[in-house]
């Protein structure tokens, strides 16, 4: 079946998963569509997030809801891969 199939195939290296689960969606569209839906939306990685989060969230701003700390953290990581220009703040 698609899953022993997919599990038989040779490993390879993956350094963009968005195009290698589009690539496989004709031999395996089951396995393809679990692939893709377990992308992580970014690629921080989550100790470097959360060491972040530390700093957005100090002793003297600890009363920032869910959201805005969300949008914090999503600002701050845009604007150091250079995605946000001072120009749009």
């Amino acid at each position: 079946d698609e899953l022993d199939r997919f599990l038989a195939a040779p490993t390879e290296p993956c350094p963009d998963p968005v195009k290698y689960w589009h690539d496989r969606v004709a031999p395996s569209p089951g396995i393809a569509r679990m692939g893709y839906t377990t992308i992580p939306a970014t690629t921080v990685d989550v100790e470097r997030t959360f060491s972040k989060g530390r700093l957005v969230l100090s002793h003297v701003r600890n009363r920032l809801n869910a959201q805005t700390t969300c949008a914090l953290l999503c600002v701050g990581e845009w604007s150091r891969l250079d995605l946000v220009h001072t120009d749009d703040l």
